[in-house]
């Protein structure tokens, strides 16, 4: 935290670097500069703190659940979220009898929902069919972060090999160059001829008079995935630490995946835009 930005001690929003998080699900889009200190118990500067740390159920491993959710598709040509069938079961016990299988995800939600109001605490890892579409990954990640929060599931980070959820959810602002932080690379995706071609290119701001006047595409051809990964990792500045990638909502997610997959090792914060283009 001393030295990685955004150099967070305690953090207000949900930070990997911070040494203490809040005890909620808070994305920084929604939460930060909307949460301030209560004016009636603020501290001095240099007045001595003591935190005291303790589990906020004393039968905190009675609570918890870990599970899994799995969509799998049948063998039609149906892609859509509504051709998937789901098995719900413990994440951590090999062998375990499921909570669901091949269930719709009207059950899924359902039953996670009861699971909340039972009290129980759901951290729930989600493996989505490399068949399905990006529009019905999208759609299953937004169904599930709508039950998500403190009274409800907890989201883990993308099992390995996979997209974390919150890619596909990039923030409304970002597809305007000129809003973006940093120096996010851009994977533009399409479908051609029967296959997936790809473009990488660097948005490089032009300026006149200390004013920006538009961006310069410099292009980076690749021939394969690992070729990808060689160049984001060889050509990244500390200001191109993550992809932006345009892509169409029919493209299937393991397409997808495998195009990107061998990157995750040096960019894993990838967003997905659907349908959109920059400008």
């Amino acid at each position: 935290a001393d030295v990685s930005d955004s150099r967070s001690i305690i953090s207000s929003y949900n930070e990997s670097t911070t040494v203490i998080d809040v005890p909620m699900s808070a994305r920084q889009g929604v939460v930060y500069g909307f949460i301030r200190p209560n004016p009636d118990h603020r501290f001095e500067a240099g007045q001595p703190v003591r935190i005291v740390i303790a589990p906020l159920h004393a039968d905190a491993q009675d609570r918890l659940m870990d599970l899994s959710l799995e969509a799998s598709l049948s063998e039609g040509d149906d892609r859509t979220l509504k051709a998937a069938v789901f098995s719900l079961a413990p994440a951590t016990a090999a062998g375990a009898k499921p909570l669901l299988e091949k269930a719709t995800l009207a059950a899924v939600l359902e039953r996670l929902d009861a699971l909340s109001r039972e009290g129980r605490d759901v951290y729930l890892t989600v493996r989505p069919d490399p068949r399905l579409t990006l529009g019905a990954v999208r759609q299953l990640y937004g169904l599930l972060d709508a039950v998500q929060g403190d009274k409800g599931i907890r989201m883990e980070p993308a099992p390995p090999g996979h997209l974390h959820y919150s890619g596909f959810f990039p923030h409304e602002d970002w597809p305007d160059r000129s809003k973006r932080l940093g120096e996010p690379w851009e994977l533009h995706v399409a479908r051609r001829n029967g296959g997936v071609e790809a473009t990488l290119i660097m948005p490089r701001e032009n300026r006149e008079g200390g004013s920006p006047v538009g961006f310069t595409e410099e292009k980076h051809p690749f021939a394969s995935p690992e070729e990808l990964a060689r160049t984001l990792a060889e050509k990244s500045s500390r200001w191109a630490a993550s992809v932006f990638i345009f892509a169409p909502s029919d493209l299937s997610y393991g397409e997808l995946l495998d195009l990107v997959r061998p990157s995750f090792a040096t960019h894993p914060e990838q967003y997905i835009f659907l349908d959109e283009k920059p400008r």
